[in-house]
């Protein structure tokens, strides 16, 4: 009697504890880490701001989303630390777009405007890659 109770109490502890051992990542649009880094890389050696650099990462991956289609993205906070971010994005296939992003800080803060140039291709769910980004300082 006892040793079938413990091994009706065993399967129940294990049966509720199961879903409380695993921890559930929210999927979100994200760039690979080969494109991310060399987009860092990029930012940083135009000396875009370190701060600024994660406003761009936010509205580039909220801009391509979780599939290619036509979007108008814009990032905005009211902070002079942070700049403004527009991103347009026009499907090239059912896996690639092409964006053209704008950033810049408003005055007084900053006369520092950068563009990036790039086609993303998903590789994996909501997960972009480009090898052909191209970043331009605009003064």
């Amino acid at each position: 009697m006892q040793t079938a109770l413990h091994k009706i109490l065993a399967a129940l502890a294990i049966a509720f504890s199961i879903p409380t051992a695993y921890a559930i990542t929210p999927l979100s649009p994200r760039l690979s880490s080969e494109t991310r880094i060399a987009l860092l890389r990029m930012l940083s050696d135009v000396t875009f701001p370190e701060v600024g650099q994660n406003s761009v990462l936010i509205a580039l991956t909220g801009a391509l989303g979780f599939e290619p289609k036509n979007t108008n993205y814009q990032y905005s906070e009211p902070y002079a630390h942070l700049p403004q971010v527009e991103v347009k994005v026009n499907p090239t296939s059912s896996d690639c777009a092409a964006i053209i992003l704008n950033a810049a800080y408003v005055p007084p803060a900053k006369q520092l405007r950068v563009k990036l140039q790039a086609t993303y291709c998903l590789v994996g769910t909501a997960e972009w890659h480009s090898n052909d980004q191209v970043l331009i300082r605009e003064e």
